[in-house]
């Protein structure tokens, strides 16, 4: 899924998500379908995350093909590294025990040494990048340069269910001693495709997720928050309070807005079909891959049917429209020119210029100003020439063009809002900290209220 294609609706999923991973890992010579998945599907597995079943492993299947065993004049191609070295994986923990606790990886004549030493220091499944084994494994596509290789794989759990999950996976090789070795092995995912995925599987899970605990397990969510979610539920009391929907009843619609991403965390406001309800889900980096940290909770509302979280609104009647933000944050208007002193003429559409802060801020600059023009096109660009970073959005309802100054490293982000009903008005939002990575990383709190605050905005309709 792409950052443009805001408020993705959670019809055709799965369709969607596979060809947006296979987008990203550009390979040129796809062959999606032209092979057989590498192990058939036994028992339904669960998702990702959810721990295996027990039971006692046997002895068959688990002895990996060699390479010793191929014509040595017929090196295998990456493919059929790939293809084999997952084979014979995915048979030894299905059938003879934990080929990581056994460090069974650590004699294949298919693994680089690299990838050993990764393996040896991974927390989590490096060949898999799962805690369940999935029910399919395919090649999909392979790019070769020179000495490396890279090889497409998806991995899909539970097949041709209505719980179907994909994953797709990149399978780094390199020429060792003329033969192809696997190198490294990472998943593609971006944070939207991170909570689409998750919330999917949460949603549709038979029982009840809160009471089974079935987060802990989840690869997409990180030990710290699955901790979070334990305290949350265990002080909700009869009346659970799910940390993961921000409800006690599981919507049935989701909708995922454009995320907001810093080197190292993510913001995805999720909205539901429930009414006016809506959460904020935290990612962080996390060996190599999103996962998700938290979720915010700031438009719960209570039985009364005010905000659990206090807000304002700035109405502004002159200009026709109005933004929320909390009550622990103030705003102060600010002349777009020195007092007494005429606008030069490339200024004269600014009309107002608000700057919005916590109540305590100690930076330099507020992290979020509010820009009100009138005028035409023409003076409104002398304000913002065209930028070459630009894409249309949709928040709200309201058509939005999101624009980015680039200024080395960091951006200056803007979104520009047009009146409906008055074409010479313009609302320009300036989100000042997260494009910033030194502001963003040492005010987190404040990046995710701007979000919050982008999202409230609305025209009048007076």
């Amino acid at each position: 899924m792409h950052a443009k294609r805001l408020r993705q609706t959670w019809t055709g999923l799965m369709g969607q998500l596979a060809l947006c991973a296979m987008l990203t890992i550009g390979l040129v010579a796809l062959c999606a379908g032209c092979r057989p998945p590498i192990a058939p599907a036994g028992p339904t597995p669960s998702p990702p995350g959810a721990t295996p079943p027990a039971g006692t492993p046997g002895d068959a299947g688990a002895s990996e093909p060699t390479a010793a065993a191929d014509d040595p004049a017929e090196p295998m191609t990456p493919e059929q590294v790939v293809e084999r070295f997952y084979t014979w994986y995915i048979g030894y923990t299905q059938n003879a025990g934990d080929p990581l606790a056994d460090r069974a990886y650590g004699s294949s004549e298919y693994v680089a040494e690299e990838m050993v030493h990764r393996a040896d220091e991974a927390s989590e499944d490096p060949f898999l990048h799962a805690a369940e084994v999935p029910g399919e494994v395919s090649v999909e596509g392979t790019l070769i340069s020179d000495q490396e290789a890279t090889v497409a794989v998806r991995e899909i759990w539970n097949p041709g269910t209505r719980h179907e999950l994909i994953q797709e996976l990149e399978v780094l090789l390199r020429l060792v001693d003329g033969r192809w070795r696997i190198a490294d092995v990472t998943v593609e995912m971006a944070p939207e495709e991170v909570v689409e995925a998750f919330y999917w599987w949460y949603t549709g899970y038979p029982g009840d997720p809160t009471t089974d605990r079935i987060y802990r397990s989840n690869a997409y969510v990180t030990p710290e928050f699955s901790r979070k979610a334990d305290q949350v539920i265990a002080s909700s009391g009869q009346d659970v309070h799910d940390p993961f929907v921000c409800a006690q009843d599981i919507p049935t619609r989701f909708t995922i807005e454009e995320a907001l991403v810093s080197p190292d965390e993510a913001s995805v406001l999720v909205r539901t079909g429930l009414e006016d309800h809506s959460f904020s889900v935290q990612l962080r980096q996390t060996g190599g891959r999103w996962a998700i940290s938290d979720v915010v909770c700031p438009w719960i509302k209570a039985d009364e049917g005010e905000p659990a979280a206090a807000w304002q609104t700035y109405v502004d009647e002159d200009y026709h429209f109005q933004i929320g933000y909390p009550e622990t944050w103030i705003y102060e208007e600010r002349s777009p020119v020195p007092p007494d002193t005429e606008p030069p003429e490339e200024l004269k559409a600014l009309k107002r210029l608000l700057a919005f802060k916590p109540r305590d801020w100690s930076g330099p600059e507020p992290p979020l100003y509010v820009q009100a023009t009138q005028g035409t096109e023409e003076e409104f660009r002398r304000i913002y020439p065209p930028t070459a970073l630009s894409e249309e959005l949709e928040i709200n309802g309201h058509a939005v063009v999101r624009t980015a100054d680039d200024l080395g490293e960091a951006q200056l982000v803007r979104y520009t809002f047009q009146s409906p009903t008055d074409q010479t008005i313009r609302i320009v939002v300036i989100d000042a900290i997260s494009g910033f990575p030194d502001r963003a990383q040492g005010d987190a709190d404040a990046v995710e209220i701007v979000r919050q605050i982008l999202h409230t905005f609305e025209f009048s309709t007076w």
